[in-house]
Formats: structure tokens, sequence, C-alpha cells
């Protein structure tokens, strides 16, 4: 069973994404705090996946996913944000390319259900995927 970490500082979204991965049957483990995140990320076994939001207090998702991909290098990361990316700072655009292409996405609010859970599902098999030695997709 893939393990899900998701870090939304709304309770509600927060909430209502991981009952949505829970249906699928995703082990979910949530944060409400960048710290936590990365304490959870840490402390809680293999993870599949990293689902954040944007915009947090303190700190940004961009920056905790670049704390936990250091630990974990194939962790894939979904981004979220009511904020389309055209609109984000700086900082955040420059983290973002930052991640390898096939492990890495972004989803705008508001979203389906669906759109959520196809881009789950993507990020997950494409990290699953075996690599040759030149790091480029098996085919």
């Amino acid at each position: 069973m893939e393990s899900i970490l998701i870090l939304d500082d709304d309770a509600a979204n927060l909430q209502g994404i991981a009952d949505v991965l829970r249906s699928e049957h995703y082990s979910v483990i949530e944060a409400s705090t960048g710290s936590q995140a990365i304490e959870n990320g840490k402390s809680c076994g293999p993870i599949s996946l990293f689902v954040t939001d944007m915009d947090l207090p303190r700190s940004s998702g961009t920056d905790i996913a670049l704390k936990l991909v250091a630990s974990n290098p194939n962790l894939p990361v979904l981004f979220i944000s009511g904020t389309p990316m055209a609109w984000w700072t700086n900082r955040d655009l420059s983290n973002f390319k930052r991640f390898p292409a096939n492990s890495v996405d972004f989803i705008e609010k508001p979203f389906s259900l669906t759109q959520l859970l196809i881009r789950v599902r993507n990020l997950i098999q494409r990290t699953l995927q075996p690599r040759t030695e030149s790091g480029f997709q098996a085919a």
C-alpha cells in the first residue's frame, strides 16, 4: 500500500484530500505545518508521494518539499495551490524547477476529485518505473 504525506494548513482541505485518498486505499499521513511534515517524513517509514499546498504560514510548499526530497531523492511531489503558477514567487518557480520533471506536478484549485486522483496515480506510477543507469526511464 502506498503511503502519501499531505501538508495543508487549512484543516478542511487537509481532511478532504485525505478522505479521498483513503477511499482509494492509500495510507495517508497528515501534517498541518511544514515542521510536522518534515518530522512525519523522517519517522513514518517509506513515503510514496508528498502532496503539499504551496502557500503555508512561515514557509512555502516548495521549501518543505526540497527538505523532504533531500532525505528521500526519489520522492515525487504534487503541489496544490489556488494561485496560478504564473503568479508564483521567483523563489517558488526556481525551487519547482529543481525537481526532476518526472517526479513533480502541479494542480490548481479548484480541481475535481478525478483530476486529483489521476495526478496522484501518475506521479506514483512514474516514479516506480525502472530506470536505466543513465537515469532515463526504461522502455
